[in-house]
């Protein structure tokens, strides 16, 4: 019973994905819009975010992985998209003698802005939210609880759409995180950045 309402649930949102787009018309950026992107990315920080690393570390990690970069949210008109913006890079990392993967990414409050009414366009992306880093497929472990940090941060990005829905982005995102560990108090600045291929629902 599970698994056939599982896979009607699966069958409706591949409807969903094939019919949306056939039923907005023209190329008009208004209404309720979504993205779906994918690309690479890499992120740079200092060892110590890390639990199984010294706190008094300093040393600068650069890991490469997948980029994701959502959007959702509300286009009053063709030039202005008011979202939530979710720029992230999944990458691996040796954890206790086992690899894991991390996720290092925001989730914020901002808004995109087209040059141009309709496509060919540039537009620019800009951000402000809650920075997260942590384990995004362990669930239950006891990994220092998972060694998830909050903090704030702030992205921002460069696109070109240059058919109907279709864009090429460039974003860096900064990340802050502050935390205590072993009595000691830790500053930590995360620096990301990647380029990703957007498909864009509106």
């Amino acid at each position: 019973m599970l698994k056939e309402n599982v896979s009607r649930l699966m069958l409706l949102l591949v409807m969903f994905f094939l019919s949306k787009p056939l039923l907005l018309t023209g190329g008009e950026r208004q209404g309720f819009i979504y993205g779906l992107t994918l690309g690479y990315g890499f992120t740079r920080y200092p060892e110590r975010m890390q639990s199984w690393s010294p706190p008094e570390s300093s040393e600068n990690i650069t890991k490469g992985g997948v980029s994701m970069i959502g959007k959702i949210g509300y286009a009053p008109n063709n030039h202005l998209l008011i979202l939530l913006l979710s720029p992230g890079i999944y990458f691996h990392e040796e954890v206790e003698s086992d690899t894991k993967i991390i996720m290092n990414g925001l989730a914020s409050l901002g808004i995109s802005y087209y040059l141009n009414e309709y496509h060919p366009s540039l537009y620019f992306d800009a951000g402000a939210g809650l920075a997260m880093r942590y384990f995004p497929f362990e669930f239950g472990e006891d990994i220092e609880d998972l060694d998830m940090r909050i903090g704030f941060g702030g992205t921002f990005g460069v696109g070109y759409e240059f058919t109907h829905r279709w864009s090429v982005e460039g974003n860096l995102s900064y990340s802050r995180f502050s935390f205590d560990r072993d009595n000691i108090d830790i500053t930590a600045n995360t620096l990301s950045y990647s380029i990703v291929m957007r498909y864009m629902f509106y």
